[in-house]
């Protein structure tokens, strides 16, 4: 009886160490799943904020490009509108060199 007493008190404190080592490595565990769980929240953050830093720098470019398009279509019609006034104005010299010509003529016959 006092061997497996013996026997039983050996068990036993094996039983305790294996209990503990398990306990030791649950508690290392716990701490390395929240670790993971801190730097997955910052991983989350992280690309959150660069996520709104790309939405804002899509939103700014394309204000950008419609400002340009904007000013592209403004500068079209100025060019436009100085092709008219040139072309105004290419038909009032024509217009000049003939009535010159025609006062020249006059004036040679006499």
């Amino acid at each position: 009886m006092e061997e497996e007493l013996c026997f039983f008190k050996l068990d036993f404190g094996k039983m305790v160490a294996d209990k503990e080592e398990a306990i030791s490595q649950l508690g290392s565990a716990r701490l390395a799943i929240g670790d993971l769980k801190e730097e997955l929240e910052k991983k989350k953050l992280a690309d959150h904020s660069s996520t709104n830093l790309h939405h804002v720098l899509r939103v700014k470019a394309e204000k950008k490009r419609d400002q340009l398009v904007l000013e592209r279509d403004q500068m079209k019609e100025e060019k436009k509108k100085l092709e008219h006034i040139i072309s105004d104005m290419m038909k009032q010299n024509h217009g000049y060199k003939d009535k010159v010509k025609k006062l020249k003529e006059l004036c040679d016959e006499f």
